[in-house]
């Protein structure tokens, strides 16, 4: 008999478990790169798809699928994964973050061969969770070793507005 009872409790307890909403994230934006001195410029914006788990309040991951056709030809591909702490990543309301990135990417300048970066950097973010719904502004900062022109060196830059529905 109290087997019974214990695995009614457990059946109760799973099903439970397994109605509450994950804080499992996809979602799309608008991605933008610079790179100063250099192309492609601010006026260039592309694409963003992107996955993101907060594993806590003050934890989190997400992995970015990003693209753009800028102007004279200037194609990006590429992906980055970023790790983030934090405030207020998996509840609603505010959150403010930031975090190590690293990324990979394939571009190509006019009728040029694809030139591979990749390599590290930081970003920083900042947003809002209404409901399911949420609406981050994020910059990151990129080491720029893969991007020299010439032995000149360039600052290298990405901003992005990424709105993510929750699961």
């Amino acid at each position: 008999m109290n087997a019974a009872r214990y695995f009614a409790v457990l059946l109760l307890l799973s099903l439970t478990a397994t109605a509450e909403p994950t804080n499992f994230r996809v979602g799309a934006g608008i991605w933008q790169l610079s790179i100063d001195p250099g192309a492609p410029s601010h006026d260039d914006t592309g694409y963003a798809l992107l996955a993101e788990f907060p594993q806590s309040e003050h934890a989190g991951s997400r992995f970015l699928v990003y693209g753009m056709n800028g102007q004279q030809d200037y194609l990006v591909r590429g992906v980055e994964t970023q790790l983030f702490w934090g405030w207020g990543l998996a509840s609603p309301g505010f959150r403010l973050y930031t975090g190590p990135a690293w990324h990979w990417q394939k571009s190509r300048a006019q009728n040029s061969s694809h030139i591979t970066h990749n390599g590290w950097g930081w970003h920083i973010g900042t947003g809002w969770q209404w409901r399911a719904i949420t609406l981050d502004l994020t910059a990151s900062y990129r080491i720029p070793d893969d991007y020299d022109q010439d032995g000149q060196s360039v600052d290298v830059t990405t901003s992005a507005l990424l709105l993510s529905y929750r699961f």
